[in-house]
């Protein structure tokens, strides 16, 4: 779990993991249990449309069914496409890429915040995740897009946007030292991670 906290090159993450070191990398993940398909699937083919060289990762955590989606997806200007079912490598694929595009869960949100990487939010729980949806884009950690051309369109200004990507990193990095809206599952969520 420390690994979460050791800084890494993305550029050497993504050699180590055979993909392009300089090409614009997107990590696309349903969380582990792989929830809410259809919109899963859905962004899959929105980035697929994405007219430029780019690369993917398709993470469908325990959901085979999703997994076999992703796979049917065509990425006809991806450089490289990665699609999996659950993997112990999550670390490896978070640190190689330039941002998450993820449900609103709370543990995927707090691993991408301590990473520090910019966040894509396609789709939230209605109730407890769209509090975590609020506490992501009112601290400019990233957006929240659930239409899936929206999402594609905010992609495509990130890799046209380098400064944007500074903005999103220096506000993650400030919330450190900051309060969270939820200090008991920070807490928790921090001593599960120094273990």
């Amino acid at each position: 779990a420390r690994a979460f906290y050791k800084p890494r090159n993305p550029r050497d993450m993504r050699v180590k993991l055979g993909l392009d070191p300089d090409v614009f990398t997107i990590l696309l993940t349903a969380g582990g249990a792989g929830l809410n398909p259809a919109q899963a699937v859905a962004v899959a083919r929105a980035i697929g449309m994405i007219g430029r060289p780019y690369q993917v990762i398709c993470n469908a955590g325990h959901n085979e069914s999703l997994r076999r989606e992703f796979e049917a997806v065509a990425f006809p200007h991806a450089t490289k496409v990665i699609v999996q079912g659950f993997t112990d490598r999550m670390v490896d694929y978070m640190q190689a890429s330039d941002i998450i595009c993820c449900k609103a869960g709370w543990l995927t949100i707090n691993e991408v915040l301590v990473m520090q990487k910019p966040l894509l939010i396609y789709d939230a729980v209605p109730g407890h995740e769209e509090q975590n949806v609020r506490y992501v884009t009112s601290n400019h950690f990233g957006i929240f897009a659930p239409d899936p051309s929206a999402a594609k369109q905010h992609l495509e200004r990130l890799m046209d946007s380098p400064d944007e990507f500074a903005d999103y990193v220096a506000a993650m990095k400030a919330a450190r030292t900051n309060a969270s809206p939820f200090p008991r599952l920070t807490a928790l969520f921090r001593a599960y991670l120094e273990k």
